[in-house]
């Protein structure tokens, strides 16, 4: 889970810069490198919370489908 929250962390720390640029007319005022770095962010934010929710329901489903299945190597 603290894969999420830092992904969400992201989010949080872009998201009034995000509110300013769209106060300002669409027009960004902090700068290009700054700009290219929070786009970074917002796209590594949401690729890793689809990988990270996609892993997550692949081990839920396996606990509930093979709840208590012994590994290969205990046969």
């Amino acid at each position: 889970m603290a894969n999420l929250a830092l992904s969400d962390l992201l989010f949080v720390i872009w998201i009034p810069l995000k509110i300013a640029y769209h106060f300002n007319g669409n027009g960004w005022i902090f700068g290009e490198a700054l700009c290219k770095v929070l786009v970074g962010f917002f796209y590594a934010n949401m690729y890793c919370s689809i990988l990270f929710i996609a892993c997550l329901s692949v081990q839920r489903y396996w606990a509930i489908a093979h709840p208590l299945s012994p590994s290969e190597e205990e046969q």
